[in-house]
């Protein structure tokens, strides 16, 4: 059997290491905050454990408390240490005592419905400047392009399409800075309603000149990647959602374009029909012409699984 990969996930105070078959079925998972493992595959608990070690944890050892004793007497784990400089895991629970359980639990979950627009690259642009206080202070009265910069422009476009988006009727749903991913790549909107599911990409160019033909997308005449990146996102949402609703959905790309101050000038679509380049003021009577072929009820199902941060992993 091929060894099991290990995802570390962290997020919103949240710290976990997920462990999963090579083919992305779940194992199990384990929380660098508290010490606290779940096994859904109880059988691969020997081979849960190993992939935990070979990561860099040092495995637990068995402990069987008095009854009555305060977790806090419990005796305590240290890592081994590695790069991922993980802290104390404070009061362990024992892997390789637990039980098979007999309902299937899931794993926990981060609801992403709570998630604003922009936020994820928001957080981004923080941490530079806080890493590096003068010097972003520096580039912003200078008005230098730094990738402190480049994170504060994006998040100010996505905020915009954000806001655009909650002129949606009720029957759509939409989610923003949706995590994908273990690399701390995310979606910038997911929006689902009666014309199907959809990824926005934001696009912020203030003061650029925008020239699309098919997949050519130029930005003051320097081609750049958007259209394939987009793409991509889209295929990796239809299939994550398919997986987990059961549903076979095409997810649809649109890239959404604020600014371009200097010029936006579409002279045409991609020609797959997958991805759609958009000014944003044009975004949401784009979406509201689409004739339904989702139900309500299928929106629904959709949008619970879609709000489901382990859906993105």
């Amino acid at each position: 059997m091929k060894p099991l990969d290990v995802v570390h996930w962290k997020r919103y105070g949240q710290d976990r290491l997920y462990v999963n078959m090579p083919s992305g079925e779940q194992v199990g998972w384990f929380d660098l905050n508290t010490g606290k493992a779940m096994l859904e595959r109880y059988e691969l608990h020997s081979e849960f454990e190993a992939a935990l070690i070979a990561f860099g944890v040092q495995p637990l050892q068995e402990h069987k408390p008095d009854p009555g004793t305060d977790c806090e007497d419990r005796p305590r784990t240290q890592p081994i240490t590695s790069n991922t400089q993980m802290t104390e895991i404070a009061c362990p629970q024992d892997i390789s005592s637990f039980a098979p359980q007999t309902t299937t639990q899931q794993l926990p979950w981060i609801d992403l419905a709570k998630n604003t627009a922009g936020e994820g690259i928001q957080e981004r642009a923080r941490e530079l400047r806080e890493a590096t206080p003068i010097r972003s202070f520096l580039a912003r009265l200078f008005d230098e392009h730094t990738d402190e910069r480049a994170f504060r422009v994006g998040a100010a476009g996505e905020m915009k399409i954000g806001q655009r988006l909650t002129t949606l009727s009720d029957d759509w749903r939409v989610l923003h800075s949706v995590p994908v991913g273990s690399r701390g790549s995310d979606i910038d909107h997911v929006v689902i309603g009666p014309g199907g599911v959809f990824t926005i990409n934001t696009k912020h160019h203030p003061d650029a000149s925008i020239w699309v033909y098919h997949d050519v997308f130029k930005v003051n005449q320097h081609n750049q990647r958007y259209v394939p990146n987009a793409r991509f996102e889209a295929r990796r949402a239809s299939n994550a959602l398919t997986k987990t609703t059961g549903i076979g959905l095409t997810v649809t790309a649109i890239i959404a374009v604020v600014g371009a101050h200097k010029g936006f000038n579409v002279k045409a679509q991609p020609a797959d029909g997958m991805v759609y380049v958009l000014g944003g003021k044009y975004l949401v009577p784009w979406l509201l012409r689409h004739a339904p072929i989702l139900r309500a009820d299928q929106v629904a199902t959709i949008f619970e699984q879609a709000r489901r941060s382990t859906t993105w992993l």
